[in-house]
């Protein structure tokens, strides 16, 4: 079941980058107050949600927000993150180190009713303790799992200068609308056992003793009853939601095979880790990487809602910097996550994409923040040919080069270090508009980055 934690992998450091991208705006973009004549649209829906105090039909978000607001974060700015809309806010404090933020936040979580209770340790670190312990799994740890299937804001990672927490909120697959993400559990049961077969077959093909598989996976199902796999866990803990729309025998009945069934999974991926030349046949390498490709773009389908929170601690001035990351309830992460995003998912900028090329970042600000736009752009060509297509293109939109170039040079020397050989900049004004464009060369593949800060 590695495709459940690859896709909540993919989720947490989605959210990082989301919120590393929004915190360094921020940094370089003060608060600016709003009034009514703004135009500020979205910034002002994001504050009506901050600002939210009723105790009674509120939305996760709307929690959320309103324990950000409680802690003294300042109104939400909006931000277009390919083709998603994203909120972030910040808040400066003194005197409070990263595990005292973690406890106030978590406090405030629960009176908020985003969390159940407090949660004080990283749940890699609950897991590497039940891996080093022949016990059944904490009951913390279980809780931990379930807390996480059901939106709560969980630590991820803290140490003396610095912590984070985050949360997704997901959809079982009964709420997930018409077609082929709608599925009963009986039928991801079905579906998983079909899987499996599949892994039995290819295990014999490749030279296996389907005596030995048979036994293994029975005899690793029994013993792994209580100690499943994190990935299981996790599934499990999001497949208990779904309790909550059935009731009686049959419910019980479909999520007892639905266990069983991701437990011999878990059991059949101990099998082929334990004979590493079972991984290098092309008929379980091809397998695998199929079963890993839906299932994580069947969990990932799952995500709805992405919530961070990252503070960093300056020790010397004893001030720690606090950047709050959430998105609006119709996240895509298939999008957020694309290295090739589509047309139609990018706003609009004056860095716009040349013949060939990927984006793999579209950020664009809403609002009073929309002279804010960055971009990223990948294609396989020489730096030469893609600083004289920029060069062109944008003087024949009435751009100017300035001489940034050599500006970055004497930085660099300053520092007793020569400038990257493999990396430019380039410096573009037009009227009150600045553009950035750093270029990249990477030899090994023949990639060349561009990535471009638009601001005024």
């Amino acid at each position: 079941m590695r495709e459940l934690m690859t896709g909540a992998a993919r989720v947490g450091l989605t959210m990082l980058v989301i919120a590393g991208a929004g915190g360094a705006i921020l940094t370089l973009n003060p608060p600016q107050e709003s009034s009514q004549d703004d135009g500020i649209t979205l910034v002002s829906e994001g504050h009506a949600d901050i600002v939210t105090t009723q105790l009674t039909d509120r939305s996760s978000t709307q929690k959320f927000t309103a324990a950000l607001e409680k802690m003294g974060h300042e109104p939400p700015r909006v931000y277009d993150f390919n083709g998603n809309t994203v909120y972030f806010s910040t808040r400066e404090v003194m005197g409070k180190t990263p595990e005292d933020l973690l406890q106030d936040y978590q406090e405030a979580f629960v009176v908020q009713g985003v969390n159940s209770r407090q949660h004080l340790v990283p749940a890699l670190a609950h897991e590497l303790a039940d891996e080093n312990s022949q016990e059944k799994p904490s009951e913390d740890l279980q809780e931990m799992y379930e807390a996480a299937a059901n939106g709560e804001i969980l630590p991820q990672m803290i140490t003396n200068n610095y912590m984070s927490m985050g949360g997704a909120e997901y959809a079982h697959p009964s709420e997930q609308g018409d077609g082929a993400l709608k599925e009963t559990m009986a039928q991801r049961t079905a579906k998983l056992e079909k899987y499996g077969q599949k892994f039995r077959t290819a295990y014999v093909s490749c030279g296996g003793d389907e005596t030995y598989f048979d036994t293994e996976v029975e005899r690793a199902v029994e013993a792994d009853g209580e100690m499943q796999q994190a990935a299981t866990k996790l599934g499990m803990a999001l497949d208990k939601q779904e309790k909550t729309t059935c009731s009686g025998g049959v419910c019980n009945e479909e999520q007892d095979a639905y266990a069983n069934t991701a437990r011999k999974m878990d059991a059949m991926k101990a099998i082929f880790e334990a004979d590493k030349s079972l991984l290098g046949c092309p008929q379980v390498n091809t397998l695998f990487q199929e079963f890993a490709k839906e299932s994580t773009e069947q969990f990932e389908s799952r995500i709805r809602a992405v919530r961070q929170i990252e503070a960093f601690y300056d020790k010397e001035s004893g001030s720690s910097a606090v950047t709050a990351m959430w998105s609006d309830e119709d996240f895509d992460l298939s999008l957020a996550s694309s290295q090739d995003l589509p047309d139609s998912a990018a706003r609009t900028s004056a860095f716009e994409k040349c013949d060939g090329c990927q984006r793999a970042l579209s950020f664009k600000g809403n609002g009073r923040e929309s002279n804010y736009a960055s971009d990223v752009l990948r294609v396989k060509r020489s730096p030469v040919q893609v600083i004289e297509h920029y060069v062109d293109d944008l003087s024949r939109k009435g751009w100017k080069l300035s001489e940034i170039h050599d500006t970055i040079g004497q930085v660099y020397k300053s520092q007793g270090e020569g400038l990257p050989s493999n990396a430019r900049w380039m410096h573009f004004s037009k009227g009150k508009e600045h553009l950035t464009i750093h270029v990249k060369y990477d030899e090994e593949t023949g990639m060349t980055t561009l990535t471009s800060n638009t601001t005024d």
